[in-house]
């Protein structure tokens, strides 16, 4: 989690993902989702202490070696997280073990 202070004290928070995966690096579209989700969960799990600030949620990928920005414009990439949630909930039932 990060913390600082924007213009006029503004209190903003973030936070970092670290992603692992050697065999499956991000890019800049994949990042920018994850990007976009952090701040989501920042704005949702810490209202009480600042504003979720996009370049404090950031994305580590210690397979590729790269760092991604936080990204700035994450509307449309939550409704789309948002509908693939869906899609993943109605596929869920007919998912069976060892397939």
């Amino acid at each position: 989690m990060l913390r600082g202070t924007g213009k006029g004290g503004k209190s903003l928070v973030g936070a970092v993902k670290v992603h692992y995966s050697k065999t499956r690096p991000l890019n800049e579209e994949s990042a920018g989702y994850v990007s976009a989700i952090v701040q989501q969960y920042c704005t949702e799990t810490m209202p009480d202490d600042g504003e979720a600030y996009a370049p404090y949620c950031f994305v580590i990928d210690l397979g590729s070696m790269r760092v991604y920005p936080g990204v700035k414009s994450t509307v449309q990439r939550m409704k789309d997280v948002e509908a693939e949630c869906r899609n993943i909930a109605g596929l869920w039932p007919t998912i069976k073990e060892n397939e």
